[in-house]
């Protein structure tokens, strides 16, 4: 006897966007602090941007925590 397929669950989910609003919120607030404060650090003008990256290598940690927590 055959099983039917579990249906495919999508990767948008109210959790990612939670995570997406938080990484924007606080990498905006990071730019505008150190663009007021330090003219040397262009965090905002990086490619990929710092704040970007951060949150990347943060999202990896929840990953990894998932997995194996």
């Amino acid at each position: 006897m055959e099983s039917s397929p579990e249906p495919r669950q999508s990767g948008l989910s109210v959790r990612s966007i939670l995570l997406a609003m938080l990484f924007l919120v606080v990498g905006a607030l990071w730019v505008r602090q150190v663009s007021l404060i330090s003219y040397t650090c262009r965090v905002a003008e990086g490619t990929p941007s710092v704040p970007a990256l951060t949150a990347l290598v943060l999202l990896g940690g929840v990953a990894l925590a998932a997995a194996f927590g």
